[in-house]
């Protein structure tokens, strides 16, 4: 049996799948990649598509969390989750059109996977979050495809299974 630790925002790693509480909703997480005045959230809330988040704000040369982040605590599951892909659901192969732009989309491509997830800070509002880098970026090019459904789950034995995910439309 895998077993949480509780932690505070500030002590959260790329990678670690992690859940909080906020405004009385319990949220599942992907930390990514952190940098100056970065510090990358994919949110997996359990009742609407996943958004991506940066919870610092710089301030004065220092990276500090944004409320309600600082002081929060969150139990973190380290790395031992894996994502798997709903292969007998919907899938477009090439990865154009709609599905492409629908967050909660998985999106693989020749070398990398990621989220779709939505973005307020960019036009048209969807971003892509790298499962490998936690990095959170425009559109990837290449070859893909684009699978509706996927399911987080803990790697324990038997898996369990936190959270089943179904593309929105964009």
């Amino acid at each position: 049996m895998i077993k949480p630790t509780l932690k505070l925002f500030d002590r959260a790693t790329q990678g670690e799948l992690i859940r909080f509480t906020e405004g009385g909703q319990t949220h599942w997480a992907l930390v990514g990649d952190r940098g100056r005045g970065r510090l990358m959230l994919l949110v997996l809330p359990l009742n609407s598509s996943p958004y991506c988040e940066n919870i610092l704000s710089e301030m004065d040369e220092m990276d500090v969390l944004r409320p309600p982040y600082e002081g929060t605590p969150l139990l973190s599951y380290g790395k031992d989750y894996s994502i798997r892909v709903d292969h007998a659901g919907d899938c477009n192969v090439g990865g154009s059109g709609a599905a492409m732009r629908s967050p909660g989309a998985y999106v693989m491509t020749d070398e990398d996977n990621y989220i779709c997830c939505r973005d307020d800070h960019v036009p048209d509002k969807s971003a892509y979050f790298d499962l490998k880098t936690g990095a959170v970026r425009g559109q990837p090019g290449g070859l893909r495809a684009v699978f509706a459904g996927w399911e987080l789950a803990l790697t324990d034995q038997p898996p369990t299974i936190l959270l089943r995910v179904q593309a929105s439309n964009p």
